[in-house]
């Protein structure tokens, strides 16, 4: 990944600026489908019971009452050992009984769970190191075909089977439901995972970054690529601390003024480009 880097002395002020040009843009090709390996939920009021071969997976958590998360196990195919790729779940979610939103977090845990001996009990752990993904799902409708960009759950993933916790985020008293691969009804489709490989293009290059007033900056760089569909310019007050985004820019995008800076402070910009893939997992 080439960088260019670029000091500037401050004008009338006790500014001081790093530029830097990144790249995390994606273009798309084609995508693969698969279909989960394993799937089933635990309940905390039955412990010891498995439900590997239930015909729904249950979501519930409700203060004092029964809790339910599912689970859900696919395997990469091996051409995506070293890609880069975005991926989303596939999913029919439904709640025949009420119209009410609900919203679900998805995490990663461990592998080792087996669908037919999977309980509340010897339930797997969370993955530490994982993203979490929070969506809203069922709004106005009691049944609904999903897809969740779940990129966020392979950064830092190095294996070729994952394992995906899905649990109702909140008070939620009623219970969600997700159509398994034990029963195909309707319109109804077992949970899928598709990945879908991405190309780095060119980087945004040539940045420049010029103090106007006390408080302000001007930044330009070059647009390098053409299938961006945005960019995000961030800051950060230290070369090895964390960025923050300042601003998020319209495709084909070449400056940007930065007015809400304070004296006597060293600021650090980097600019990416990109055109949708979830941001870390395109690093």
């Amino acid at each position: 990944m080439k960088k260019v880097l670029i000091f500037l002395k401050p004008v009338r002020t006790s500014l001081f600026f790093l530029g830097m040009a990144l790249l995390f843009s994606v273009q798309a090709k084609a995508y693969d489908s698969i279909p989960v390996l394993e799937d089933s939920y635990v309940r905390s009021n039955n412990a010891t019971t498995n439900y590997g071969t239930a015909t729904d997976l249950n979501l519930r958590h409700q203060a004092g009452d029964v809790v339910r998360y599912a689970y859900l196990k696919f395997v990469k195919p091996a051409g995506y050992s070293e890609a880069i790729f975005t991926s989303w779940l596939r999913m029919f979610f439904y709640n025949n009984n009420s119209k009410l939103p609900a919203t679900i977090w998805l995490m990663r845990t461990d592998t080792t769970w087996k669908e037919g001996t999977l309980t509340w009990d010897n339930r797997p752990l969370e993955d530490p190191f994982s993203d979490t993904v929070k969506v809203n799902i069922l709004q106005d409708t009691t049944e609904s075909l999903l897809d969740i960009d779940i990129s966020a759950l392979f950064n830092g993933f190095t294996g070729d089977t994952i394992s995906i916790k899905i649990q109702l985020s909140g008070q939620f008293g009623d219970l969600v439901k997700i159509s398994p691969k034990e029963e195909i009804v309707g319109g109804r489709m077992i949970p899928h995972l598709f990945l879908q490989e991405v190309t780095l293009p060119n980087a945004p290059l040539n940045l420049n970054v010029v103090a106007s007033t006390y408080n302000t900056v001007e930044l330009a760089w070059d647009d390098t690529t053409s299938n961006e569909t945005f960019f995000l310019v961030e800051r950060s007050d230290s070369d090895t601390g964390t960025f923050e985004q300042v601003a998020s820019l319209g495709e084909n995008s070449t400056s940007y003024t930065d007015d809400d800076l304070m004296l006597d402070r060293t600021y650090y910009y980097r600019v990416l480009a990109s055109n949708g893939c979830w941001q870390l997992s395109c690093l």
